[in-house]
């Protein structure tokens, strides 16, 4: 029973500071290195370059903008008979 336990211990605190370690590198990093973050949301359809239907997202490049992308497919009622 006592070896379980120093067992258990040792992997408590090596999962801890495993999750302390990766949360003070991610912080780091987005700091030192910003990224641009996207969203897919443009598909061919039939050869025709269109918004894929029913998409939430954001579009984001450090430094430069920061948008949301929202394309509804009742918005466009044309649209619909594309993705069916």
């Amino acid at each position: 029973m006592l070896r379980f336990r120093r067992v258990a211990l040792r992997v408590a605190v090596f999962l801890f500071t495993s999750t302390v370690c990766f949360f003070i590198t991610e912080g780091i990093m987005r700091l030192a290195a910003p990224y641009a973050i996207s969203y897919p949301w443009i598909d061919r359809v039939n050869g025709i370059v269109a918004p894929l239907p029913n998409v939430h997202g954001r579009h984001f490049v450090p430094g430069t903008y920061n948008t949301t992308l929202f394309f509804q497919l009742t918005a466009i009622p044309w649209l619909t008979s594309l993705y069916n």
